[in-house]
């Protein structure tokens, strides 16, 4: 028995250094944030923008979300919610929308994280099709959240997006950093 407490002490010590250990690695970076991912589809600039615009039809090819739905808009722009399968809900509220070309998604509700996604498509000009570019803007206010999104999850739901976007028309997704 006394081996046993002991080992469930030394697992609480090392789960308390680890926690700490986060939370300082947190506190280093900075609240504020911008990813960047780029993609190339073979895809028409006209059928991706449908797809990325058309919020109602994302659970149909986005295999994370369970539904999404209108709200009432907020000072003449579109609001939806998205419920995640994982994550819960979401709400955005689309500030910028210059078709084809460009849209600016702000998140709405306050909670541990802020922020907005950026897409920007261009024909792409070697070989048609569509390039591409998603800039995440955000703003994480907890430190063991921030040490999280940055080391654990490194801004994942950018990549699944594009992954599921890609998949969509069929293809496969070569998704650039910066």
């Amino acid at each position: 028995m006394r081996k046993f407490l002991h080992a469930v002490a030394w697992i609480a010590v090392a789960i308390v250094v680890l926690f700490d250990l986060g939370l300082l690695l947190g506190m280093r970076l900075p609240r504020e944030h911008t990813a960047v991912r780029t993609m190339i589809l073979a895809a028409p600039r006209q059928a991706v923008w449908q797809a990325i615009t058309d919020f109602a039809k994302q659970p149909e090819w986005r295999h994370d979300l369970k539904s999404v739905e209108r709200l009432p808009d907020s000072e003449g722009r579109s609001v939806w919610r998205e419920n995640s399968k994982d994550s819960g809900s979401i709400t955005l509220i689309t500030e910028q929308f210059i078709p084809p070309t460009y849209l600016v998604r702000t998140i709405a509700n306050e909670g541990t994280f802020s922020g907005s996604w950026e897409f920007s498509l261009l024909t792409n000009p070697v070989g048609g099709g569509t390039a591409i570019t998603l800039t995440e803007r955000g703003q994480v206010r907890n430190p063991l959240f921030r040490f999280i999104a940055h080391y654990v999850l490194k801004y994942r739901s950018m990549d699944d997006y594009l992954r599921q976007l890609a998949a969509k028309f069929g293809e496969k997704s070569t998704i650039g950093h910066r």
